[in-house]
């Protein structure tokens, strides 16, 4: 049988249980809030016609009864675990003790705001959700969303294959997600457009991008560290690596691909790398390659020309734009220089109708 709504339409989700006594020592717990079909809400029928009452009785002491006290929060327990599963379901220890942080502080007030402070101000808060709390004491979310969230994330590591690695870093990578608002849809896009360009790259390029892991690592922890393709998508969720060493790779196997498209020839991964730290950018790079080419081939044509051995590549021509190589600009400018003086000499000679040359001449 379906539960009835609240009356009241600002009644919380769920309601709100309150603790009473009655007169014989019961101690149980009753809806504050009718629902639709009753003339009374529970707990009124409790307080009115059973003879209830909402103050706990005391001992022959004039302190609480030790009895009642743990019959209550014995009875709200159950009930805690109720309304609130998901607190046990990623942390069944040290959600036990939030459960039971609450029934403290739903005992000793009868009101779930007070409980709610209660448990977030215990040791094992912070344990069950590090990285909820700002630093000025608010929440981030609230707890069922960390803990929904939290899994949702493992829900995407495996869609990627991963699963066995996320359930390993989960406990200590969430928190810092938290903590920088990431969402579970922006790791799932992240996994997403990671897992399409690595699937675009050579397995040479992918080799460059675990080399690159792998020279970070070794050096990081003292060992030598060797990485294989299944590491590739779990590596790009660490944001600081992501951002100083993956994006970079990513960003220079993209303009290795470009070159080796426009020219015809496969740059080394240290030659892209130079002109990336030198400022050249993906957005451009096609365009400054198909210039650096077209200016290679007129380079090579005058070159054979003017009967010389050799002329600059398209890469060492970008070099010498991009990287001041100063060997490869004198060069360039010794082929344009011996040209222009040819097209001089030659556009400024002239024949007599007998076929004898006037004007510039070559000596």
């Amino acid at each position: 049988m379906a539960t009835k709504p609240f009356v009241d339409p600002n009644a919380p989700y769920g309601g709100r249980q309150v603790t009473i006594y009655g007169p014989n020592g019961e101690v149980t717990i009753a809806q504050q809030f009718r629902r639709e079909g009753e003339e009374k809400s529970e707990l009124d029928r409790y307080l009115d016609d059973l003879g209830y009452s909402r103050t706990r009785p005391s001992s022959g002491t004039g302190t609480p009864s030790s009895q009642s006290t743990e019959d209550s929060i014995q009875f709200t327990s159950a009930q805690a675990q109720i309304l609130m599963p998901w607190l046990t379901k990623l942390a069944p220890v040290e959600g036990k003790k939030l459960i039971d942080e609450y029934v403290k502080g739903y005992v000793e007030t009868g009101e779930p705001t007070f409980a709610l402070a209660k448990m977030r101000s215990s040791d094992s808060y912070e344990k069950v959700f590090p990285g909820i709390t700002r630093d000025d004491g608010s929440l981030r979310m609230s707890e069922a969303t960390y803990l929904q969230n939290k899994e949702a994330v493992l829900i995407h590591f495996n869609e990627y294959g991963i699963g066995g690695y996320g359930a390993q870093v989960i406990d200590t990578l969430f928190p810092s997600l938290v903590e920088g608002n990431v969402s579970p849809d922006e790791i799932s896009a992240r996994l997403s457009v990671t897992d399409r360009q690595l699937g675009n790259l050579s397995p040479d390029q992918k080799r460059s991008v675990l080399s690159a892991y792998e020279e970070y690592y070794s050096t990081e922890l003292g060992e030598v560290i060797e990485l294989d393709d299944a590491a590739l998508i779990p590596l790009v969720i660490d944001p600081e690596i992501n951002a100083q060493i993956l994006n970079r790779q990513l960003n220079v196997a993209k303009i290795g691909n470009q070159y080796q498209q426009v020219s015809g020839a496969e740059a080394s991964r240290t030659a892209i790398e130079s002109l990336v730290g030198a400022g050249l950018q993906a957005s451009e790079s096609q365009k400054t390659f198909q210039a650096a080419v077209d200016r290679a081939l007129i380079s090579s044509r005058l070159a054979r020309r003017q009967l010389r051995t050799d002329a600059p590549s398209a890469m060492e021509i970008l070099e010498s734009q991009y990287l001041g190589d100063l060997d490869t600009t004198q060069q360039l400018q010794s082929i344009q220089a011996q040209a222009a003086s040819e097209s001089t000499i030659q556009f400024g000679a002239a024949k007599t109708q007998e076929g004898a040359v006037t004007g510039l001449t070559e000596k």
